[in-house]
C-alpha cells in the first residue's frame, strides 16, 4: 500500500477516535453529578410549603428557578412528572429566586412566601411561571383567584420572614455556585448540565441504588 495513503488512513482513524471520545465525554458530562467539595452541602431546608413528596424520602431534588425564565417552567414540568414515578422515594423542593435586577417586582416574590404560609405556594408559583404577569394587577388577580385573605397575605408578604425566605434561598444558590437557572441538586450535590427528564431519572435511579 502507498505510504502516503497509509499515513492518511492512520491520521483519519486517530481523528475518528478523538471525535468519538469527545462525544462520549460530552454525553457523560451531561449526566454527571459534581459535588462542590469533599463534603456535600447540607440539605436541611427549613421550609415545608415549597416541597412535594415525603420529607423522609431517600432522595431530595432541589430545583432552583426564577418565575421569568421559560426554562424554569420546562424544568418544573418534567421534574413534577417524574415525582409520580418515585412516590415515597423522592421529594422535590422548588427554590424560587427573586427576579434579577427588578426590585419593583419584590411584592410578587415575597408574595410566594405569603401564599406558601397560606397553603397556596404551588398555585401561586405556577401562575407566575405560566403568565409572567408581574404587575400589581397580576398580583391582585391571583390573590383574588386563590381566595387568599388580603390583609393576612399582605402582612405575611411584608414580613421579615418573607425576606429571610429569599435570603436563605440565595445563600443556598451561592453555596452551590449557581449562576444560571434552572439548576438542580440531588442529595446535596450540584448537577452539572442537566438538560432532560431522562437524565434526571438516571441520576435519581443511581442515588436510589446506593
Amino acid at each position: 500500500m502507498n505510504k502516503g495513503l497509509l499515513y492518511t488512513l492512520l491520521i483519519i482513524s486517530h481523528l475518528v477516535i478523538l471525535v468519538a471520545g469527545a462525544l462520549f465525554y460530552e454525553r457523560e458530562r451531561g449526566t454527571r453529578i459534581i459535588p462542590l467539595s469533599d463534603k456535600k452541602i447540607s440539605i436541611n431546608y427549613p421550609f415545608r410549603f415549597n416541597r412535594v413528596g415525603d420529607a423522609k424520602s431517600p432522595v431530595t431534588v432541589m430545583l432552583f428557578g426564577r418565575y421569568e425564565h421559560e426554562n424554569s417552567k420546562k424544568a418544573k414540568e418534567f421534574s413534577s412528572k417524574l415525582m409520580s414515578l418515585y412516590e415515597g422515594k423522592v421529594q422535590l423542593i422548588y427554590v424560587p429566586l427573586k427576579i434579577v435586577d427588578k426590585p419593583e417586582y419584590n411584592d410578587i416574590c415575597y408574595g410566594a412566601y405569603a401564599a406558601g404560609k397560606l397553603g397556596k405556594f404551588w398555585d401561586y408559583a405556577n401562575h407566575f411561571i405560566e403568565t409572567k404577569d408581574f404587575t400589581n394587577a397580576g398580583l391582585d388577580g391571583i390573590v383574588e383567584k386563590l381566595k387568599l385573605p388580603k390583609k393576612e397575605f399582605d402582612k405575611l408578604r411584608e414580613s421579615k420572614e418573607a425576606k429571610e425566605f429569599y435570603k436563605l434561598n440565595y445563600k443556598l444558590a451561592e453555596d452551590y455556585k449557581i449562576s444560571k437557572v434552572p439548576a438542580f441538586t440531588i442529595n446535596g450535590s450540584y448537577v452539572d448540565r442537566l438538560v432532560s427528564a431522562n437524565q434526571l431519572k438516571t441520576l435519581i435511579d443511581f442515588e436510589l441504588k446506593k
